[in-house]
């Protein structure tokens, strides 16, 4: 049932309206946004991306998959065992409700670093990224978030983490071993070009 869910969220994103204020809520779902807040508005000092106007699907994966332990179980990637640690105090609904009302938020710019070589990263992105990431049926197959307009700094911290197995290697978290499998040849000049192309878009 979760994944139909999920598959409702991919279908109806763009139709999608905006939340309303946080004002507005019943004061439970405004202490969950808040508990969030406290770690996502400070962005790259606490590895906490900003979730503002991220796809609401890929946000309840997220969430289901911290609650299984099938990511952030492992204590050597800090920021993610952080937040494994943190869900534990939540429900899991809860916190589903939280990944709605964020995605109907509007995305914040972000001052983006432009580090690497971004016409090499158009090419790595068309040969090995676009499939899943951006074409219609392989955002649905391989349930793959958009990453263009993502901070740079957790673009490349994540690629960084699959490249090293801090993440993609749980026996349950099929589709971070399919990206792993995706990026385990390159090295990190690759990753800074794919950076900058992406921070770029």
């Amino acid at each position: 049932m979760k994944y139909l869910f999920s598959l409702l969220f991919i279908l109806t994103a763009c139709n999608s309206g905006p939340s309303p204020k946080l004002e507005m809520l019943e004061a439970k779902k405004q202490q969950v946004i808040n508990i969030c807040q406290s770690c996502h508005i400070q962005g790259e000092r606490l590895g906490a991306p900003r979730l503002e106007g991220l796809e609401a699907w890929y946000m309840e994966e997220q969430v289901e998959a911290f609650h299984a332990g099938s990511r952030g179980s492992d204590k050597n990637n800090l920021q993610a065992h952080q937040m494994f640690e943190a869900m534990k105090l939540i429900d899991e609904d809860d916190a589903i409700e939280a990944a709605e009302w964020f995605a109907g938020q509007k995305r914040p710019s972000f001052l983006q670093a432009q580090q690497g070589d971004a016409q090499n990263g158009a090419k790595l992105y068309k040969d090995n990224c676009y499939k899943c990431h951006s074409s219609g049926m392989g955002k649905l197959m391989s349930r793959s978030p958009e990453v263009a307009g993502m901070e740079s700094w957790y673009l490349l911290a994540q690629l960084r983490k699959y490249k090293k197995g801090l993440r993609g290697v749980h026996e349950d978290d099929g589709h971070g071993q399919k990206m792993r499998q995706a990026v385990i040849d390159m090295d990190d000049k690759d990753f800074l070009d794919l950076v900058a192309y992406l921070s770029a878009k």
